[in-house]
């Protein structure tokens, strides 16, 4: 089920770059992992351009984080449930 949520984010239109983000929200077991990846991939393309000239608020990547974070929000910490509501409304 949780792969069909995110197949419908990475469409043709999107670069291998966040794809493979968008694969790598879909295979974390855990909010960690999913937390992990999604800060890598943010990383990467903040600081090499790889994900394109695309803003952050339409990136696949971070949609996908964000529908992880529904999905996990049972288990996460208090702080953590903070920092997904602070990446909700900074970008």
């Amino acid at each position: 089920m949780m792969k069909e949520l995110f197949t419908a984010k990475a469409s043709y239109k999107d670069s291998r770059f966040e794809q493979k983000g968008v694969e790598l929200q879909m295979d974390a077991n855990t909010w960690w992992q999913a937390k992990r990846s999604y800060e890598y991939s943010c990383m990467l393309c903040c600081t090499t351009g790889v994900g394109g000239a695309m803003r952050c608020s339409q990136c696949p990547i971070r949609a996908a984080m964000l529908e992880n974070a529904r999905i996990f929000q049972k288990r996460m910490p208090k702080q953590e449930l903070r920092w997904v509501e602070q990446e909700r409304e900074l970008r």
